[in-house]
């Protein structure tokens, strides 16, 4: 993924937006590209040239219908007519294969190991914790549940949140670790 809007939010800590985590309760694995990195995305920026060029080359519509009208035509030839070179001159809809695992609505809530510190966080998606209100994990976490970590070391408290564990539904499991406190000794 890049880091447009959907994919990437600049308040979450770990880039991660409501869209990105949806997916990861899906067990969809994400994998962003670099940044200003257009190459990574090759297909897709491929793509976007090609529908620029038909938009070019038809008309700029200029109705929502019309737009919605264009984008079904061009579609519609785009994976079912128009041959692709790097298909060795197949449509997309002869390789096209629909995945085998299905959406699930209602995705198991993430679960942590035994005896691990699990708390909710607030409906701003932050942690109150022994008195104290930490800053926001981000809107999406929302009254969620998070795995509390503290490190004490010589020098430095921190305390952090696990958002994911490993889910019921066998999904690969996953932590995103946020600092929400961290204090130097002197």
């Amino acid at each position: 993924m890049d880091h447009g809007t959907p994919w990437w939010a600049t308040s979450s800590g770990h880039g991660l937006t409501r869209l990105s985590v949806s997916l990861i309760k899906q067990g969809i694995r994400l994998y962003w590209s670099g940044v200003g990195h257009p190459q990574t995305q090759g297909k897709v920026e491929r793509f976007h040239r090609t529908l620029k060029h038909a938009v070019r080359h038809h008309g700029r519509p200029q109705t929502l219908s019309e737009w919605e009208n264009a984008l079904h035509h061009f579609l519609k030839e785009y994976n079912h007519v128009r041959p692709h070179e790097a298909l060795q001159m197949a449509v997309p809809a002869e390789r096209y294969h629909p995945s085998p695992k299905q959406y699930n609505p209602q995705p198991s809530q993430w679960e942590y190991l035994q005896g691990a510190i699990v708390k909710r966080l607030n409906s701003q998606g932050c942690l109150d914790y022994h008195h104290r209100r930490y800053p926001p994990v981000g809107g999406h976490f929302a009254a969620k549940t998070c795995k509390l970590n503290m490190w004490k070391t010589d020098c430095s408290f921190v305390i952090g949140i696990c958002t994911f564990g490993k889910s019921n539904s066998k999904q690969a499991g996953r932590c995103l670790w946020h600092c929400l406190f961290h204090e130097h000794k002197v």
